[in-house]
C-alpha cells in the first residue's frame, strides 16, 4: 500500500512539472511573438522627421498611426508621402495619419513634422486594420548637429 502511495506521489509530481513546462514555453513563445515596430526621428531645430518601419517578422499591417506631443508644445505643420493622409486634433498636440493601403511587413513611412518648440520626444500607436493596437511607446527624438557646408 505504501508503495502505491509513492508511485501516485510521483506521478502527479511528474505531471505538476510536466504542466508547468507546457506553461512556460508557451508564455515565452507568447513574448517572442509580440509585434515590433521600429520608430526613430531625428530633428534639427523644430523640424523633425519620423520614420515607422513595420518589423519583416510582424503579422499585422498598419493602416493608421498616432502621435502626439507634451501639452506645452504643439505641430505646426507636417508632411506625409504619397497614400497617407493626415489630420491634426486636439488643438494641434497630436496628428493621426491614415493609409490608403496598410504598411505591411518589412515596409515602412518617414513623415515631416513642424513643432512650436524644439521637443526631446514624441509618444505613437501604431494601429492595424481592425482599430487594435499594434505597439504604442515614445521615441527620443535624436538632434542632427554640426554646421551647414557653405560652397
Amino acid at each position: 500500500m505504501n508503495h502505491m502511495i509513492g508511485y501516485i506521489k510521483n506521478s502527479v509530481l511528474m505531471l505538476m512539472l510536466v504542466v508547468l513546462s507546457v506553461l512556460v514555453v508557451f508564455s515565452i513563445s507568447e513574448v517572442s511573438a509580440e509585434e515590433k515596430i521600429s520608430v526613430s526621428a531625428k530633428s534639427f531645430d523644430n523640424t523633425i522627421i519620423i520614420e515607422f518601419e513595420n518589423e519583416e517578422k510582424n503579422t499585422s499591417n498598419i493602416k493608421t498611426v498616432k502621435i502626439w506631443l507634451s501639452a506645452d508644445n504643439s505641430f505646426k505643420s507636417f508632411k506625409v508621402e504619397p497614400g497617407w493622409t493626415g489630420n491634426e486634433k486636439a488643438n494641434g498636440q497630436m496628428i493621426v495619419f491614415s493609409a490608403s493601403k496598410a504598411l505591411n511587413p518589412g515596409e515602412s513611412v518617414k513623415f515631416g513634422l513642424i513643432t512650436d518648440k524644439k521637443t526631446s520626444g514624441i509618444n505613437w500607436k501604431a494601429i492595424d486594420e481592425n482599430g487594435n493596437t499594434i505597439d504604442k511607446k515614445k521615441v527620443t527624438v535624436q538632434d542632427i548637429t554640426g554646421s551647414p557646408i557653405i560652397f
